[in-house]
């Protein structure tokens, strides 16, 4: 069992609706949502923690499923940490520069290592804007791009750059028999982007997103 289905079987057995989990929780249902239907990959231990106390399961079995702690098959209720590793948070990154360069890294910030695809680079990459927020993605979110030059499947999210520009997040499609790709975001107050295929910068393939806590401001 994956988490999507862990997730959705608790939220079932808890006679609660996604829309009711989000009004309690404080996360958005929308979110709730796509990762109960394996749309998106396991939320941040932040927001597990905020939808524990309104499910049948606890915050640790949450956290077990989602991959962040295993237990010890020979020691009941022991607790250990999975491997992590430090991935670099990254900011604008700008075309003619190395991804890695000085000027792009923001911070660093430890990941769990089995969360990542073997044989990939990845980095973090912080949000700025609202184009994404219908994929859940919300402005000050950390997402996790795997470093490669080209996407999978038409459609799939992408850090691209476009005019030299810092890169932005967007479904990328590129139709069959056309020299142009279409830059499409999940907010429809945006406009779709058509921009040659050949010119496009592409720095890695969405691969998940992490929510900031949010703090109580008086």
């Amino acid at each position: 069992m994956n988490f999507a289905e862990y997730f959705k079987s608790a939220i079932n057995k808890s006679n609660i609706s996604y829309r009711k989990l989000g009004e309690k929780s404080g996360v958005d249902f929308t979110y709730i949502s796509k990762i109960a239907n394996n749309k998106m990959g396991p939320p941040s231990p932040e927001i597990l923690k905020k939808l524990a106390p309104f499910l049948v399961v606890s915050y640790e079995d949450l956290m077990k499923a989602a991959g962040y702690i295993e237990y010890k098959p020979t020691e009941q209720s022991n607790v250990t940490p999975v491997e992590m590793v430090t991935l670099p948070i990254l900011g604008e990154i700008h075309a003619g520069r190395p991804l890695f360069a000085d000027e792009h890294l923001k911070g660093k910030m430890p990941f769990p290592k089995k969360m990542l695809t073997p044989g990939y680079k990845h980095f973090l990459l912080e949000v700025e804007g609202d184009s994404m927020i219908g994929d859940g993605i919300q402005p000050g979110d950390i997402v996790l791009i795997r470093v490669q030059n080209y996407i999978d499947h038409d459609g799939q999210i992408a850090a691209v750059i476009i005019n030299g520009e810092e890169a932005c997040l967007k479904h990328v499609y590129n139709p069959e028999g056309s020299d142009m790709a279409i830059l499409r975001a999940s907010n429809p107050e945006y406009k779709d982007i058509v921009y040659p295929i050949k010119e496009l910068i592409i720095n890695g393939v969405y691969s998940g997103v992490f929510k900031k806590p949010k703090t109580n401001q008086k």
